[in-house]
């Protein structure tokens, strides 16, 4: 009849056959159930000897000596009490599968292991209650495998992330940078990860917010200083539309309609949307040098609070927005690019993630151009590739939200709470006053290795007034921004002369479609706000091409 012993004392009595002596595998086995105290087995180093037969083991109540198994017990003298073989490693009468030799399962021989009990010591011993031998046979014919884990260090081990399995669908929108390299250099990236199913990309030359936006005068807007568009079709290759200096000897850009993101994100039904835009938002500072807050805080949010009400519609997908704010430009001070880069981050965080572009690629330059502000080359790569990372790892994490940025709560903040929500984004009436004045100084015009690849530029002229023809104006002087280059033509400004008066048609500068055009105004007053000739305004080219 067997008797079942306690599952503790099965299971230690188990790995004293298969784990090898002086195996660190003690941390394995909990204490046994009920408060039971299973039977131990130590082994003498005499037993851990190269090609011994025999070794002392003992149990917690007696010592004895082991003896090496034979193929046949031997025969106890008479008179003394017969002791049974509980455990037989190497000898046990039942056939062992070469398996149980394997080298790959166990790197050493296993030693042998007899324990010889009393009747006594049998009835005290629970483990020797069972008969073992067909559990035996099963384990040295079918070794397992121990993994045991390394020590752990005092820090916390970093959790294992489960692979992200979800796609998405990505618009990238760029500006001059952009065509440089940048653009193309990050769509080819985004095309290789595995988690993106779409990208579809373009780069217009001269852009701002506003022009990528069907909103007043840039619903028509052009560019003419390049254009570039990477498109995909169903699963099909892209197809690439290119136009940009330098694609043949001598070549220009023509005339190309700045797509509008409404259309796009309807087209594309994009879950992330990468806007590398902000360069031309500098031009806003008309000395490069000086920040007027409350005036270039005004100025920015009637560009972002459009963009911000178009992405967050609710008929939209956009879950993520990266906003690659510029790189280093050499022809504005760091206060100026300083104030841009807080008040993106300001007005878009709840909605858009800045990336300041200033922390990823080196300035000067390695191959930058003479504006100081361009480059191509290595450096154009180098921030593509940083730029990636951050979104590949974002991806990676599962960092993208699943609802819409109508539906997600910080986009409900920033609605309420933001001062966006009480700037006018509709086009508004801009103050238009007609004086007689008399031109006191010039500013130097740009040259046109300045300007480029940009093909128009400005320049402020200031002016006496000498009379206010309609309209209201209360300063004594008054600057007026001529356009200096239009498609990379000198502008005639001889037949503006110092010490001659002029009849003025104005109106407010702020607001006009030239706005982000780069300028030079060294007038010192920037105490004036600017205003533009009517005539003027009328000829901005990305209005009449």
């Amino acid at each position: 009849m067997r008797i079942r012993a306690p599952l503790s004392a099965l299971i230690q009595t188990i790995a004293v056959l298969v784990i090898p002596t002086g195996f660190p595998g003690s941390s394995l086995f909990a204490s046994a159930p009920n408060g039971e105290k299973p039977p131990a087995a130590t082994i003498t180093k005499a037993a851990l000897a190269p090609k011994t037969d025999s070794f002392v083991t003992s149990t917690e109540n007696l010592t004895k000596k082991a003896i090496a198994a034979s193929p046949s017990q031997p025969t106890n003298p008479p008179g003394q009490k017969q002791k049974r073989n509980i455990l037989s490693g190497a000898n046990t009468p039942h056939p062992v599968s070469p398996k149980g030799s394997d080298k790959n399962a166990f790197p050493e021989p296993l030693p042998k292991r007899v324990i010889l009990l009393t009747d006594e010591e049998n009835e005290q011993c629970a483990c020797a209650q069972t008969d073992l031998s067909e559990v035996i046979s099963e384990i040295v014919s079918n070794p397992i495998s121990i993994k045991f884990d390394p020590p752990r260090s005092h820090s916390q081990p970093s959790k294992v992330q489960a692979p992200n399995k979800s796609t998405y669908k990505v618009l990238v929108l760029g500006d001059s940078l952009g065509l440089c390299g940048f653009g193309k250099s990050l769509d080819s990236k985004l095309r290789e990860n595995h988690n993106i199913t779409l990208v579809a990309t373009y780069m217009a030359c001269g852009t701002i917010p506003s022009s990528w936006l069907k909103i007043g005068p840039y619903t028509t807007a052009k560019t003419a200083c390049g254009f570039w568009s990477i498109e995909s079709h169903n699963g099909s290759p892209p197809t690439e539309s290119k136009d940009t200096y330098g694609m043949t000897t001598g070549h220009k850009p023509s005339s190309h309609p700045v797509p509008k993101i409404e259309s796009l994100l309807e087209r594309y039904n994009p879950d992330i949307l990468v806007m590398q835009n902000g360069t031309n938002l500098l031009s806003l500072f008309s000395d490069g040098a000086t920040v007027i807050p409350a005036r270039h805080d005004a100025q920015l949010r009637s560009h972002l609070a459009p963009f911000l009400k178009c992405v967050t519609n609710a008929s939209h997908s956009l879950k993520k927005i990266y906003w690659i704010a510029p790189p280093v430009s050499g022809r504005y001070s760091k206060e100026t690019q300083d104030f841009l880069v807080e008040k993106l981050s300001h007005y878009g965080g709840p909605v858009w993630q800045v990336i300041d572009s200033r922390e990823l690629v080196s300035y000067p330059y390695k191959r930058a151009m003479p504006d100081k502000e361009h480059f191509v080359g290595k450096d154009m790569d180098t921030w593509a590739q940083k730029v990636y990372d951050h979104i590949a790892k974002d991806i990676s994490e599962g960092a993208i939200p699943s609802t819409p940025l109508s539906k997600q709560k910080n986009t409900e903040a920033l609605r309420v709470a933001s001062p966006l929500s009480a700037t006018k984004t509709n086009a508004q009436p801009r103050r238009e006053v007609t004086v007689k004045a008399r031109l006191t100084t010039k500013s130097r015009p740009l040259t046109k290795d300045e300007i480029l690849p940009y093909q128009e530029s400005l320049v402020g002229h200031v002016y006496s007034i000498e009379d206010v023809l309609s309209g209201e104006y209360q300063e004594k002087e008054i600057l007026v921004m001529h356009p200096a280059h239009i498609r990379l033509k000198d502008e005639p400004l001889e037949k503006y002369a110092v010490g001659e008066t002029y009849k003025l048609e104005l109106v407010d500068f702020e607001g006009s479609v030239w706005e982000s055009t780069k300028r030079s105004d060294s007038t010192g007053k920037l105490d004036l706000l600017p205003f533009i000739q009517k005539e003027d305004e009328a000829r901005a080219p990305n209005l009449k091409r």
